[in-house]
């Protein structure tokens, strides 16, 4: 079975800082106005398009301490051709901004639209105020996938070794964004199976996740996405 490396980026499918309550210090990695538009394409290593993600600001809710944000995911292919769309939720509280891993695993769930999927998974998190050198927690997921009442599928996905390495400018045809680079590994389990890649991400305030590079067991690079597109 093949893995999707855009099941992890982007991703993480994207996101950026930006204060929003700030007794809290509370930052999102991810636009807040409503309406903003995201678009990330994706390549192969050879540079050749392999589809694109566009992620809409629907709402923005505030109560106490907390803010939720949802989003429309949309998936193209390669023909720019619609795949799947849903909605997600990011969310701050408390200062710390969290990600649920559906979003992460989104594209590999599109493949199983037509069966009973049951996922359960940890909040990807990211503290207020990012430093270099800092690790940040863990994460995990598990996905079932069920045909006919049979489990057809039964894998777990760990996203490990978060480490905030360097602060760089990064420019795309979107524009060029001052940015976090942060790198992690991601195991990918099945009974059948063991797959484990390394992703190298470059998050900006306020916009989110500027580029992604996916890295094989070999530590050679094997796809990339680029922001493409960011409106306010």
């Amino acid at each position: 079975m093949k893995i999707s490396r855009q099941i992890i980026a982007f991703s993480l499918v994207s996101f950026g800082l930006v204060t929003l309550l700030s007794a809290q210090d509370c930052k999102l990695y991810f636009p807040q106005k409503t309406g903003s538009v995201r678009e990330m394409k994706s390549y192969t290593k050879k540079d050749d398009y392999t589809g694109k993600m566009v992620q809409e600001v629907l709402s923005k809710h505030v109560e106490g301490n907390n803010v939720d944000i949802t989003v429309r995911t949309t998936m193209y292919d390669d023909k720019d051709t619609e795949t799947a769309s849903h909605e997600i939720e990011v969310r701050c509280e408390d200062g710390v901004f969290k990600i649920d891993m559906t979003d992460y695993l989104s594209e590999l769930l599109q493949s199983y639209q037509s069966m009973d999927v049951e996922l359960h998974g940890d909040n990807l998190v990211i503290p207020p105020d990012l430093k270099i050198g800092e690790s940040l927690p863990d994460a995990s997921a598990e996905i079932i996938v069920r045909s006919g009442g049979l489990k057809i599928m039964d894998m777990t996905v760990e996203i490990l070794n978060r480490q905030v390495e360097a602060r760089e400018n990064i420019t795309t045809e979107a524009g060029t964004f001052d940015c976090y680079k942060i790198t992690y590994v991601v195991e990918a389990k099945t009974k059948l199976m063991n797959v484990t890649t390394r992703t190298v991400e470059w998050l900006a305030e306020n916009v989110g996740i500027v580029k992604s590079e996916n890295y094989n067991r070999k530590d050679k690079l094997s796809s990339y996405s680029v922001l493409t597109r960011f409106e306010e």
